[in-house]
């Protein structure tokens, strides 16, 4: 389980102060920012190994739930969406 900041708005962010830095703004003169988005992110997989037990209702509001081979599963069908299949080996 995991509970962070979202990754492409922190790198959305720091681009703005690499630009403005590089435009000539003094880095001590930037304002101090805190992450205002997070996601909650659940790998069933690890909770069953872990013996958790989650409530329905943390799964309910979770950014995302991995379950076993899911993602790797979503990576294949799209890796042959735009190569399409294998071809046999000779």
């Amino acid at each position: 389980m995991a509970y962070a900041a979202r990754t492409p708005d922190l790198s959305r962010r720091a681009a703005f102060f690499v630009d403005r830095i590089v435009k000539g703004a003094k880095p001590a003169d930037l304002p101090i920012e805190q992450p205002t988005h997070f996601e909650l992110i659940i790998n069933l997989k690890t909770a069953k190994v872990l013996d958790l037990d989650l409530p329905g209702t943390l799964l309910t509001q979770a950014d995302e739930v991995i379950e076993y081979g899911t993602r790797l599963l979503q990576c294949i069908c799209r890796l042959v969406a735009l190569f399409g299949p294998p071809r046999p080996r000779r």
